[in-house]
């Protein structure tokens, strides 16, 4: 390595580091750069730091969304599986339970005549359940997408098995979300 351009370089808060395996590089244009306060410098802790995986792999040991989320041992593994799993299909049940509340808003925009009312709730309170519904699965979707990127091949194909098990339950094929007409025929 040729560090001619880097004449004059303050590395003076680099106390610390080890140079020892660098007995090889040529040194000859760094005359002018002080190295004085890197004495004792050691790098040799990274090995052990935690690093993300830019592929996928199997095996139980993750790190999902925070440190303190980790699958060190099989059965913790296990558990967050089945948990991804549920909550893949809560996902689409609160998917769907906002799409409910918004085809109930949107029939009485269209002039139907009928106030949108479910269980008897008015047009406000529904607007305001759609909307918290929306941030809160759109907050999972993201949550989801970050478990993804932990590119653990069993996380993935649970999230997706969960995912699709969710809509095959919520979405099923003659199902309807509802509709103020239904609800609010007296």
């Amino acid at each position: 390595m040729n560090h001619s351009d880097m004449a004059g370089m303050d590395h003076s808060g680099m106390a610390g580091m080890d140079h020892s395996g660098m007995a090889g590089m040529d040194h000859s244009g760094m005359a002018g750069m002080d190295h004085s306060g890197m004495a004792g410098m050691d790098h040799s802790g990274m090995k052990s730091m935690n690093m993300m995986h830019m592929s996928f792999y199997f095996g139980q040991h993750v790190v999902i969304l925070f440190d303190g989320w980790k699958t060190d041992k099989t059965w913790k593994y296990a558990v967050t599986l089945v948990g991804i799993f549920f909550w893949c299909i809560l996902h689409e049940y609160l998917s769907t339970t906002r799409g409910k509340l918004e085809a109930s808003i949107r029939s009485a925009e269209k002039g139907k005549g009928h106030p949108p009312c479910m269980y008897g709730l008015n047009a406000n309170t529904i607007h305001f359940l759609a909307m918290t519904l929306y941030i809160v699965n759109v907050t999972s979707s993201y949550f989801l997408m970050l478990i993804v990127m932990t590119y653990n091949a069993g996380i993935f194909i649970t999230l997706v098995s969960g995912l699709a098990t969710g809509y095959l339950v919520f979405r099923r094929p003659g199902t309807r979300f509802y509709s103020s007409d239904v609800c609010c025929t007296v």
